[in-house]
């Protein structure tokens, strides 16, 4: 048996690295993943955004993501419930 030159032997594991890349990649495209969001109504209710003015500002939850509207970027935001931020 004749013996492999280093040439040879660094093809081989060249081709066998992409073989197991390739094969790899096909598990990993056929597998499904689910996507959840995590801002929920619970999570918006855990903090109070008020204006420079003091003013509640208040968020609708059933966008996604929530939005709160204010006519400035002057604002201030309150932890105020930490249970809330636990998933």
């Amino acid at each position: 048996m004749k013996a492999l030159g280093i040439k040879q032997v660094i093809t081989i594991i060249v081709v066998l690295v992409l073989v197991v890349g390739l094969v790899v990649g096909i598990y990993l495209v056929q597998k499904q993943q689910t996507l959840k969001s995590k801002a929920t109504t619970s999570f918006v209710n855990a903090f109070e955004i008020k204006d420079s003015n003091g003013n509640v500002i208040t968020c609708d939850a059933s966008t996604n993501p929530p939005t709160c509207n204010t006519p400035t970027l002057d604002i201030n935001v309150k932890v105020i419930d930490k249970a809330l931020l636990v998933p």
